[in-house]
């Protein structure tokens, strides 16, 4: 017998069901309606990993902080793009487990101690946004050419850490975070960091994880 299979952070069966439906009441093909569904994919899925984020977060104490490492990492990914898991209910689970485990550590840490540590961050997210992996697929190559504004986005992070770096605990655990957030985020495109996350994915893959 099979064994079962969990799927209950998996957004794809909904992310279908929405594009099926939109695609009728608009009648339109095939083709969009993949395109839509590949669409709520990523909102669901977007949607879930946030909400998990800020629910977990919420109840380590760290909510500000787990919920802006990840927000400040998802703004940085729409121009760095990056290795994924092969399913939205992964992706999810990473996700929370990755910036909520992020979030308490910069509150409880502070993480931002210097701006030495603060600018050595973001220069390591840089480096890896140029010694990024091949390109896997169509979106990761196209991230190629919005690299210069991943690296701007990056020294916005920065100049904001660096501007309110030390005006108190929390404004430092917050710098931490987003530097943290970021700097995961920016290894995630290149080839160590993609073997680890295809490492994770099946490892969940294994554990029945969908």
């Amino acid at each position: 017998m099979q064994a079962r299979r969990i799927r209950l952070l998996n957004t794809t069966p909904a992310a279908a069901a929405a594009g099926r439906w939109l695609a009728g009441q608009l009648d339109l093909g095939a083709a969009h309606e993949k395109t839509l569904r590949f669409g709520f994919d990523i909102v669901f899925s977007w949607l879930t990993g946030m909400g998990l984020v800020a629910a977990v977060s919420f109840l380590l104490g760290s909510f500000a902080q787990g919920l802006t490492a990840a927000a400040a990492a998802f703004i940085l990914r729409v121009f760095s793009a990056g290795a994924h898991c092969s399913t939205s209910g992964r992706c999810a689970l990473v996700t929370v487990v990755v910036y909520s485990t992020i979030g308490k550590a910069a509150a409880v840490h502070g993480l931002a101690t210097s701006p030495i540590f603060v600018a050595a961050t973001y220069t390591v997210s840089a480096a890896c946004l140029f010694a990024r992996t091949a390109p896997r697929d169509s979106r990761d190559l196209r991230n190629l050419r919005f690299r210069p504004v991943a690296v701007f986005v990056l020294l916005t992070y920065l100049l904001l850490s660096l501007q309110y770096l030390g005006h108190s605990s929390f404004a430092s655990s917050i710098a931490g975070a987003v530097a943290a957030g970021c700097l995961w985020q920016s290894c995630s495109v290149t080839e160590p960091g993609a073997r680890l996350i295809m490492g994770v994915d099946s490892l969940l893959d294994a554990v029945g994880v969908d």
